[in-house]
């Protein structure tokens, strides 16, 4: 395992499409996390990439290595429920949180969270919300340990 980055080594920037191959790994491994087999695999590729084009993955790095990254959108409509009319306020949503594994529980995560809600009082955004599986309990965890509390719980019933 890495040792914790030394002061001035982590840095953060906005994703380019260069690094895309690092956010993809991301992404599978989140996927089977939640024990998720990602349906449409182009078509989720074309999204990472989207999301990168527009500027909305946000990377933690060590000597200008991606270790982690925040996948995120900005929204003012409700994030949950069927409708998604207006919410009344306007949010950073964040899609994905992801941190390599040889670099997890050295706080990356947390500053990673830091950096985002940073830009996000920049540009006068108040709130960061973002869903958890019930299942995934080293992120509910970590998601605790940063802040967050629960915000509306979904029922599901396999038929």
């Amino acid at each position: 395992m890495a040792g914790a980055p030394q002061p001035g080594e982590l840095s953060f920037r906005i994703a380019g499409e260069g690094d895309f191959d690092f956010v993809w790994e991301g992404r599978v491994d989140i996927a089977k996390a939640d024990d998720y087999t990602i349906p449409d695999v182009k078509k989720d590729k074309e999204r990472a990439l989207s999301a990168i084009r527009e500027g909305k993955l946000l990377l933690a790095l060590i000597g200008g290595k991606p270790v982690a990254f925040a996948w995120f959108s900005i929204s003012d409509k409700t994030p949950f429920g069927a409708g998604y009319g207006p919410f009344g306020r306007k949010y950073a949503f964040v899609d994905y949180v992801y941190v390599h594994p040889e670099f997890r529980r050295l706080g990356i995560g947390k500053k990673l969270y830091d950096e985002l809600g940073k830009r996000c009082k920049e540009e006068g955004i108040k709130e960061i919300i973002l869903d958890v599986l019930e299942l995934n309990e080293r992120s509910k965890e970590f998601h605790k340990k940063a802040g967050f509390e629960p915000f509306v719980t979904l029922y599901s019933k396999r038929l």
